[in-house]
């Protein structure tokens, strides 16, 4: 009895340990190399003699330590428990998929296994109403190189080789002196490496130098005492005049051609809309410039964003698609977002929430978007990753983008994925944001062909449940 409690114990310890290092490789931490080596105690997990409910227990401990950060925010107490139960389950599931694979002494299948399986969970989770928030392929932003083949795989290839390379060292600690029993693994996962660096690298230094620029700027003023879309109609009117002094100073003193205001900055209704998009078009028109404004429509509870032409003209305007669940109280949008021209750059539009989704920036990509606003809006508990996940989409699409943010950290990202300028807005009463944007190749593999990569891992999961 005391010997099966510590058995119990040790995988428990197991799970908080890798369950430790997956969060501290993730958010808030992003101590990327620790990614690796929790997939590896997981493998290691799957490669040793367990029963059923040491593997759950094992599961449980990673989730609740692995993803604290993710309980913490959940927006009730039944959401916490249904998120630790669901992971609990697929950990444990996708360990027995492996492990399946190592009894028949199927080491490089059973690691194959396990990185197609969590590569097709983060995926399937991704078509859910959190998008891709939770995966961990988001940790490596800092590391350019390694995301670069999200053009052609989008995010899963890369998830796929974080559990790849942790499923290797966890059979290289496992079997330890054994050479042969990891041989193929290891050879396998060199030159998937190389290759993946090698592609980074070559796609980093063909980017290098973009042929043309746009200038932007993104503008910002903190609300104090509450939301300007709580506020009464008529103090739009006034708020907007504020930002129109920023507007000038970006246009006049810092050259932009393209200003993008944050996500709901104005609350319009019948009576109010006419005047307020009336004095943003004079805005463009006295300056000569582009303009992106995030408004909350009240009458007709939605949330926008107007395109606004040197010209005074109304381009687009789009209508946020991935409502924040318990948070936005406007209708999700339905239509496909449009591209427009600006200086001869196509132009497309997301808000907010809508960039942790694959599906809006990727038709924007096909459509051969070259630069993309984002107006946004954030909050304390989530700016951080938030702001890591923007370039993500840059990266899929080849296309740079401009996101004006609220609450959160305004950002200039470059089709590479880099951050070229960004500001923190909860630190200043007023931000301006700007610099040279890249003009975007766009059209990528990814950006055409979709998710042919996840329905890859998808078919190997299965396979390795059949064979």
């Amino acid at each position: 009895m005391k010997l099966e409690l510590l058995r119990l114990l040790k995988f428990a310890g197991g799970g908080i340990l890798g369950g430790a290092m997956f969060y501290l490789g993730g958010h808030p931490f992003y101590i990327w190399p620790l990614l690796f080596v929790s997939a590896g105690v997981v493998v290691f997990v799957a490669l040793s003699r367990h029963s059923l409910i040491e593997i759950l227990l094992f599961s449980l401990f990673f989730v609740m330590t692995g993803f604290a950060g993710l309980i913490a925010i959940s927006w009730s107490v039944v959401i916490s428990i249904a998120v630790v139960i669901g992971l609990t389950l697929l950990y444990a599931l996708g360990i027995w998929l492996s492990a399946r694979q190592f009894r028949k002494k199927r080491v490089l299948m059973g690691a194959v296994a396990f990185a197609s399986f969590f590569a097709a969970v983060d995926y399937l989770i991704s078509l859910s109403n959190i998008g891709t928030a939770t995966s961990p392929a988001y940790s490596l932003y800092s590391y350019l190189p390694s995301v670069q083949i999200a053009e052609i795989t989008g995010l899963w290839g890369v998830t796929f080789m974080i559990y790849l390379v942790g499923a290797t060292l966890g059979a290289i600690a496992f079997y330890r002196r054994n050479f042969k029993k990891y041989l193929y693994l290891l050879l396998l996962t060199v030159v998937l490496i190389a290759a993946d660096l090698g592609f980074g690298y070559w796609r980093l230094s063909g980017l290098a130098e973009p042929g043309s620029y746009i200038r932007s700027a993104t503008v910002c003023i903190k609300e104090k005492g509450g939301d300007v879309i709580d506020k009464p109609a008529d103090f739009s009117l006034r708020w907007a005049e504020r930002y129109g002094k920023l507007v000038e100073k970006a246009a006049l003193d810092m050259d932009a051609m393209l200003v993008v205001w944050p996500e709901e900055v104005l609350k319009v209704t019948d009576a109010t809309r006419d005047t307020l998009r009336s004095y943003i078009a004079a805005l463009s028109r006295k300056f000569g410039i582009y303009q992106v404004v995030g408004v909350y429509d009240s009458t007709r509870n939605l949330n926008l964003a107007w395109v606004i032409s040197p010209g005074g003209e109304l381009l687009t305007e789009y209508h946020k698609h991935h409502i924040v669940p318990y948070v936005d109280r406007a209708a999700p949008g339905r239509d496909e977002p449009e591209v427009v021209e600006v200086e001869g750059v196509k132009l497309g539009v997301v808000i907010c929430n809508d960039e942790v989704f694959t599906d809006l920036t990727r038709n924007l990509g096909r459509k051969g978007a070259q630069i993309v606003a984002d107006p946004s809006w954030d909050w304390p508990a989530v700016y951080e990753r938030h702001a890591r996940i923007v370039p993500m989409r840059a990266v899929e699409n080849r296309f740079s983008m401009v996101r004006s943010t609220k609450n959160g950290i305004a950002q200039i990202i470059a089709p590479t994925g880099e951050v070229m300028e960004s500001k923190n807005t909860l630190i200043a009463d007023e931000t301006i944001l700007v610099g040279d944007v890249p003009v975007g190749m766009g059209k990528t593999f990814y950006a055409r062909h979709g998710d042919i990569f996840a329905f890859l891992m998808i078919a190997i999961a299965i396979l390795a449940v059949v064979v």
